[in-house]
This record gives C-alpha cells, sequence and structure tokens, in this order.
C-alpha cells in the first residue's frame, strides 16, 4: 500500500456487468466530482455487452479498469477492494450515479472525525422518471447497531457506507464469493460488529436506478443466496459464542430470508424442499417471536396463506406421528400383558 502522502483521500470502487446503458452515466457522475483527491477502481465482471468498450474510451489518470472473467458482483467487490488505496472506499454500482458534490460533502466529515463508518442516505429512482428519498436509520451504540443488522432491521445498500479500508485489511472482512444476493448483509453483520467510530450523515448523493432485470429485482431467483446469507450470519455467531445474546434476531433472520425465500420459491430448484425440510422443524418456534408474528400479520394473503399451511401440515405430521408411536407402545404393552 502507498505511504500515506501519495495515497488518495477516497477510493471509489465500481463493479459493472452487462450495463453498457447506464455505465458512462455512472462513470461521468465520478469523474465528474467538485473533489479531486480520488481515484476510481472498475471492475468488468465479464461483460458480455458493450460495457467494456464504454470503459476502454476513458483514459483518465483517476481510472484504473479491471478486466476479469464473471465470478459474481460478491468476488468483483472483493476484486475492487484489493485494488484500492485510498483512507476510505465508496462503491457504486455500475448502473447508479452519485450526484457530483458526494466527495466534497463526505469529506470534511471524515477528516475531522475519522470515523470507521459514515451512513448516509439515498435516491431511489425509476424508469418514469420520479425520484424517493430514503432515510437511513443506524443506532448509536456498537451492540444496538450489530443487533439491528442481524435483526433486519437496516437497509444495507453499499453505496450507502462509507468503508474506511483499514477495517477489510485489521478483521479480514469479505464478501462471501458464493452469495450473489445478500452479500451485503453480510459485510454489515462484520464491520458493525468491529466498528467502533459509526457517524450518521443526514444527507443523499447516491441515486440507486431501480431498474428491471437486477438481482434486486428478482429475489425469488436467488433462494440460495439469501438462505446463504442467513448460513453465513449463523456461522459468524457460533464463531464469536453469541448464538444464545442473539436467538431472538437470528430466529427473525431465518424466518424472514431462509424460510420466506423458500416457500416463495416454490421449490423451483431440486435442493429447495431438502433445505426446507431441515428449516420446518423449526415452525413452530417462529410463532413465539414478535418481529415474525408482527411480519406474518402483514404478510400478503396468499404467502400468509402458505405459512399457516405449512405450520398446520407439520405439526398435523408430527401429531400423527405421536399418535403413531402411541398406539404402537400401546399394543406391545398389550401383547405384554398377554404373554405375546
Amino acid at each position: 500500500m502507498d505511504s500515506e502522502k501519495n495515497r488518495p483521500f477516497f477510493s471509489v470502487l465500481v463493479t459493472a456487468f452487462n450495463v453498457a446503458p447506464y455505465i458512462d452515466k455512472c462513470i461521468k457522475s465520478i469523474l465528474g466530482q467538485t473533489y479531486e483527491n480520488f481515484e476510481l477502481i472498475v471492475v468488468d465482471d465479464g461483460s458480455t455487452d458493450e460495457t467494456s468498450q464504454c470503459l476502454s474510451a476513458y483514459k483518465d489518470v483517476r481510472v484504473n479498469v479491471i478486466t476479469q472473467t464473471n465470478h459474481g458482483v460478491s468476488h468483483a467487490r472483493n476484486t475492487a477492494i484489493m485494488a484500492a488505496h485510498g483512507f476510505y472506499i465508496l462503491q457504486v454500482d455500475g448502473d447508479d450515479w452519485v450526484d457530483v458534490d458526494a466527495l466534497e460533502r463526505l469529506y470534511p466529515l471524515v477528516s475531522d472525525f475519522s470515523p470507521d463508518v459514515v451512513v448516509t442516505d439515498y435516491y431511489r429512482d425509476f424508469l418514469d422518471g420520479t425520484c424517493l428519498y430514503v432515510k437511513q436509520e443506524i443506532a448509536k451504540t456498537r451492540e444496538q447497531r450489530f443487533r439491528g443488522v442481524l435483526g433486519l432491521t437496516y437497509d444495507t445498500l453499499p453505496p450507502t457506507r462509507l468503508y474506511r479500508l483499514e477495517l477489510f485489511y485489521i478483521y479480514k472482512i469479505k464478501y462471501p464469493e458464493h452469495i450473489r444476493s445478500g452479500e451485503d448483509l453480510c459485510v454489515d453483520l462484520q464491520v458493525f460488529f468491529y466498528a467502533e467510530n459509526v457517524i450518521k450523515l443526514d444527507a443523499a448523493f447516491y441515486h440507486y436506478y431501480n431498474r428491471p432485470g437486477s438481482i434486486c429485482s428478482a429475489p425469488v431467483k436467488h433462494a440460495y443466496d439469501l438462505l446463504g446469507s442467513y448460513v453465513f450470519s449463523k456461522n459468524f455467531l457460533i464463531e464469536a459464542g453469541l448464538v444464545d445474546e442473539y436467538k431472538a434476531e437470528l430466529q427473525y433472520f431465518e424466518f424472514s430470508k431462509a424460510f420466506l425465500s423458500l416457500i416463495t420459491a416454490k421449490g423451483s430448484e431440486p435442493w429447495h424442499y431438502a433445505e426446507f425440510y431441515q428449516l420446518r422443524h423449526n415452525i413452530s418456534g417462529y410463532f413465539h417471536n414478535e418481529k415474525v408474528i408482527k411480519e406474518i400479520s402483514f404478510a400478503p394473503i396468499g404467502r400468509k396463506f402458505l405459512i399457516y399451511t405449512y405450520r398446520t401440515s407439520y405439526l398435523a405430521g408430527r401429531l400423527s406421528k405421536l399418535i403413531g408411536l402411541a398406539v404402537s407402545d400401546l399394543l406391545r404393552c398389550v401383547r405384554l400383558l398377554l404373554g405375546k
């Protein structure tokens, strides 16, 4: 890593895969920043459209384009982080963009307080040209922040987090590369477990483009990844010896990310049933969790019907098994009494 004197203050990291219609707007919004001490690292994750050609047109010395075969967004994010030299990293998706004064607004805050993380609000932009301001919340204490991430209280959108780069090296934080959706939550879980100094900036500069075809627009297709984010989080708690302390949050996580994603997927993959079979043993416990009960009460009628159907069928199956065991034991007793 370069000496502090030669390091850019910010590293802006862009991950791109088949975003040719959007990448120019993204890159230009970064290169046009009013604060200039930054580098731009773009990872082209094996695009098969004209994304690579669009990127090759940029000759700015601040731009470092890394082209790799397609490995998924998590691998691309890790590649960008490993290539970064700045004190702080800001992640941007290749189909989104930022306001030109984004870094200028962030610089005074981080230079004065040296936070581990800055959390910001963001804009959600839609196809019809409308724009929604989305306010982010973050707790004041480390324990509350970690509990909030695990309990799915926060919107874990990477571009709304400005991270101190050293955190990733000191604590060996990485995006889990076997996960394509929910990987951001896994990183937030690690970051907010270790981060001490977290600042909330009540301002927005990032524009998240809500376009069809993105990963977030098709959660059912990524049921395996949502299940994977739950398993990753559970293993993290096991290694930290915190499963009992965060039992309620982990149970809600299991219900919301793993159980619901599997029943919504409707068994469209061979492994769905096997994974669901393991999870359904916990279904009775879900109904003792306040957040689960609240989520079920607000669920669409179709999903609510599925949940109660699975619960009823599981309990009926358990009851029939118990009745079968009881009858078997009764017959055994009768045979003993009759001397048979």
